[in-house]
């Protein structure tokens, strides 16, 4: 999250924070996070629309981050999810949201509070639909758009009337059976696909997401054992303040 950025003089330091933690992190290891970063996409999100299985959205996050996708924000109705260990619904989707440290997750208690920051920023609105209007996926010109966003509905309900008329467009994915919709993960799934095959995700670079490489030095930093760089900190604060 931005506000968890590491700050010089009022600047986010991301180079800062990269250097310290980088004498802790083999060089297979940095190369690793560094290649992945490099293929990161900043031109697209997922907003995952009041998911009801926790395990559902789980999988979508895991599916997005396979494909590269950095940003995914969720809206969790606060009626649904209000907050509390009391609350299975909460404690569950809480679970979930963490397994997933990699990815930027914005988390949202209505559509608006979502939508409108993201439409006054510039990106487009994409949600999956079978409304009268919606267009097949594989129509949609991705040459011709900017940073877009691709809304995924609730499991039984699909995306919120609310949703419907904030989204600049309504697409779906055609399908040959009976049934008209694919499971939230599978859909995700397949979208992703489609959006990863036809070069819409595009690819950021990581070096404009040093504050991602800085956390996911955190992150891993915090999986190894430090008590010796501790020790050796404490002992010299010590010799200091004998001196």
């Amino acid at each position: 999250h931005p506000g968890n950025r590491p700050l010089r003089n009022g600047a986010a330091d991301y180079a800062g924070g990269i250097e310290c933690l980088r004498p802790f992190i083999s060089e297979d290891r940095m190369e690793k996070m560094e290649a992945v970063l490099g293929s990161r996409s900043g031109r697209a999100r997922f907003i995952i629309e009041d998911p009801i299985n926790p395990s559902n959205a789980w999988a979508c996050l895991r599916t997005l981050d396979s494909f590269g996708v950095q940003y995914v924000d969720v809206i969790a109705n606060p009626v649904n999810y209000r907050e509390g260990d009391e609350n299975p619904r909460y404690r569950k989707m809480r679970t979930a949201m963490g397994t997933q440290k990699w990815l930027d997750m914005s988390q949202h208690v209505s559509t608006a509070d979502c939508v409108a920051p993201l439409k006054e920023a510039g990106w487009t609105i994409l949600a999956t639909d079978l409304s009268p209007g919606a267009v097949p996926l594989h129509e949609v010109d991705f040459s011709q758009l900017g940073k877009f966003a691709v809304v995924m509905g609730n499991e039984e309900r699909g995306i919120s009337e609310e949703m419907r008329e904030l989204a600049d467009q309504c697409v779906y994915l055609p399908m040959r059976g009976f049934a008209q919709s694919f499971s939230l993960s599978v859909g995700c799934a397949a979208i992703a696909s489609h959006l990863n095959t036809c070069g819409a995700l595009g690819v950021t670079g990581w070096s404009t997401l040093d504050y991602a490489l800085a956390r996911d030095l955190t992150t891993y930093s915090l999986l190894i054992p430090l008590w010796p760089v501790y020790l050796l900190l404490i002992i010299g604060f010590l010799l200091t303040a004998l001196v």
